[in-house]
Order: C-alpha cells, then structure tokens, then sequence
C-alpha cells in the first residue's frame, strides 16, 4: 500500500505542478497565440488518439472513456466557445452541463472495472455518454431552454462565489465533490490511475474556466490528456515491476539494478522458514499473508539496503556501495524483526465481514505462531567478480543457514 502510494503521490503530483506552471505562462503566451492557434484544435486529438493507443496497448481499454470526455469535451469549447460561452443556449446550457457533466464522468469512469475494448460493458458506456449528448442537444435546442438553463446555473451560495469565472455554482459543487472522491480513492487504493484522474480533473477545470482566452483551453486540456499518460505509465511500471502480493520490487527489476550496481555491493538471499509446512498446514491463503508480514519488514531495511521478492518464499536484499559488516548488522536487526513479529491465526469462526464493534479473540480463537527467516549473504571479490556469482554465492550462504538449524545469518 505504502509503495503504491508513493507512485500514485508522484502521478498526482507531475499534473498539477505542470497545470501551475502553466497557468502562470497563459498571459505570457497570448502574444504568440495566432502562431500556435492552427494546431489549438489538431494538438489534443492527436495526443488523445496516442494515448489511447497506448492504453489499449497496454490492456487498459477502460482509459478510452475519459480520454474520449476529455476529447470530446474539449472539441466542444472549441468548437462553439472560442470567446466565452455568450448568453443563448449554447452558452447557458452546453457550456453548463459540460461544466456539470465533465468532472461527474471522469470520476464515474475511475470505478470501471478493466473489460474489453469491444466488450458490451464498454459499448455500453459509450451509450451512455452518446445518450447525454443527446439529451443536451434536445434541451438546448428546445423552446424551453431557458428554464433548464436556470436550473443549470442555480445558486446556493451569494453571487460573489463565481462572479470570478465562467463556472456555474453547480458545476463548481461537482468539480468539488468529484475531486475529493478521487483524493479519497487515491489515498486508499495508492493507484497512478486514480491520481491520473484527479490531475485531469484539475486541468479540464482549468481549461474550462480559460475559455475564451485563445489557445488556453488546447494547453489545459491536453496536460488533462498528460496525467493520464503519465498515470498510465506509471501503472504500467508497477505492473511490469512491482509483485502484486508483496509490493515489493519484482526480479525483473532486481535484474534491472545489478545492471547498474556499483563496483562494491553485498548480495543477501533470504528464505521464509518452513513455509511449506507452513502452507500446507494453515492453507495458501494464510501463507500469502505470512509473505505479505514479512515483505513488509523488508520494506523498512535500513542502511542503504533494497529489497525484492526473488520468487515464491525467497527474497533478496542488495546493499549498494557496502561491505559484509555493514549488511549483515542490518540484516540480523531484519531477521530479529521477523522472529518477534509473530502471525496471529484466527479461529475458524472468524466471520467473512469485519464486525462493526471489534471484539477481543478468545484464547482458542487466535493463536500465535513464529515466523523466521534464514539469511545468506555475500559481496563481491575477485573470485566472484559479477552480480550471477555473488547471487549464487549468497544462496550457498542461504543453504548453509538453513542447515545450521535456520533463523540464522551466514555469509561466505
């Protein structure tokens, strides 16, 4: 959660800085806006089209939704505000409900559960979204839209609270409340695609209170395109590189560092005691939280130390620029964490959903058991001169632990 957390943190962070700094250069780009005005329209549906290549790409069909909002939305202001929303029906109901509906469809669409491009759940939130266009059609071109048009522009606050923008009241409440639910769910599930779209909800925002102002809504709109490269890219690593289970660093990225590892380093391989026994004992589903305990202790290593999960029950612990003395007080300090950790079983009445008032366990409810860890460690010498010899050298170091009667610390 934590190192999920951390990815979806500089997701977050990437779109909003740019949208800052961005907002800051709008007046000193005005002067060269005829310049870039021609590729105003043309820039963001080029990017929205690459970025979602990419997504389907990379097996993520449901960023087609809001990439195709953000789209569209943008076409929109484009297309029928180029000097403000003005006082008909356009302005005062399509400006409106895109206000409204835009940040209520980004944050609808973080919730989509990944399915296929062609899938009917796909298709049928496209059907959705062609059924809002439509309904906004009717009524702006309807003898009544002056009415909607007051319901669309309600206010509940004095009129001092968005007589600085184009923004409806009602559309503000909407941003409002769409950016805290996103806030939430990125804070809770650590996920680059939730950030992703807190970032594009903060730019479309941007770009749609700048209509108007030349090429300001084609900036805004394409960084809302941005945050979902970036949250994308930034999914895709953790797919690629991160273990699920764990979330620790996967081997693929173990292979990737000693790639890059500098001239003094210390390899440590370490094994789960007796997992084995362990899973066939308790079941698999109480070994996955075993390795999640003790992965999370090799989370906060110290020293300069990197952990990965190298498979199964083994995990691996690189020091970069160290010696063995320097590992191996860190990685006995590890091993002494693991040992008084303890894994608390539960009793087979342990009910499916977390009671509402917690409760102490009974004594033949829960029960304690010991979990250890065997450490084997090596450095680089001239005998083992690349990281594939220190690695099987520190396996070596492992088996020799283990054979000493495990919960122990060798080198070689």
């Amino acid at each position: 959660m934590e190192r999920n957390l951390k990815h979806a943190l500089v997701t977050l962070a990437l779109p909003v800085l740019a949208v800052a700094g961005a907002v800051g250069l709008v007046e000193p780009l005005r002067g060269v806006e005829e310049a870039v005005g021609r590729l105003s329209l043309a820039g963001p549906l080029v990017l929205a089209a690459i970025v979602s290549l990419i997504a389907v790409w990379f097996h993520r069909a449901s960023l087609i939704y809001p990439l195709t909002v953000v789209a569209g939305g943008f076409v929109a202001v484009h297309l029928l505000f180029p000097d403000g929303p003005g006082k008909g029906a356009d302005g005062q109901v399509v400006y409106a409900a895109l206000c409204l509906l835009l940040p209520i469809n980004l944050t609808v669409s973080a919730f989509f559960e990944e399915r296929g491009l062609v899938s009917l759940p796909n298709l049928s939130r496209f059907a959705v979204l062609g059924l809002q266009v439509a309904v906004v059609a009717l009524i702006a071109g309807g003898a009544s839209w002056e009415e909607a048009a007051g319901y669309l522009h309600f206010r509940l606050l004095p009129p001092e609270a968005d007589r600085w923008t184009y923004l409806p009241q009602p559309a503000m409440g909407a941003l409002a409340l769409s950016g805290a639910v996103l806030l939430v769910r990125v804070w809770w599930r650590g996920s680059p695609l939730d950030a992703g779209a807190f970032g594009a909800l903060v730019a479309t925002a941007v770009g749609l209170h700048m209509i108007g102002r030349g090429a300001a809504p084609a900036l805004f709109f394409s960084l809302a395109l941005l945050a979902y490269a970036v949250a994308l890219a930034q999914e895709t690593y953790r797919m690629a590189f991160l273990d699920e289970l764990t979330g620790l660093p996967g081997r693929r990225a173990l292979v990737g560092m000693l790639k890059t590892v500098p001239n003094r380093y210390v390899i440590a391989m370490l094994d789960v005691d007796h997992f084995k026994r362990f899973n066939d004992t308790y079941g698999h589903d109480v070994g996955d939280q075993v390795l999640k305990m003790v992965a999370a202790c090799l989370a906060g290593v110290r020293g300069g130390g990197r952990a990965f999960r190298y498979g199964g029950e083994e995990f691996t612990v690189v020091f970069p620029r160290h010696g063995l003395d320097h590992a191996a007080d860190h990685l006995d300090r590890l091993r002494q964490a693991v040992a008084s950790s303890g894994f608390v079983l539960r009793g087979a009445d342990r009910p499916g959903k977390r009671p509402k008032r917690a409760t102490r366990p009974a004594a033949d409810e829960a029960e304690t058991v010991g979990v250890t860890i065997s450490i084997g460690m090596a450095e680089k010498t001239p005998d083992r001169p690349d990281p594939p010899s220190v690695l099987k050298a520190a396996d070596q170091a492992l088996y020799q632990a283990k054979k000493d009667g495990r919960n122990r610390l060798r080198s070689v």
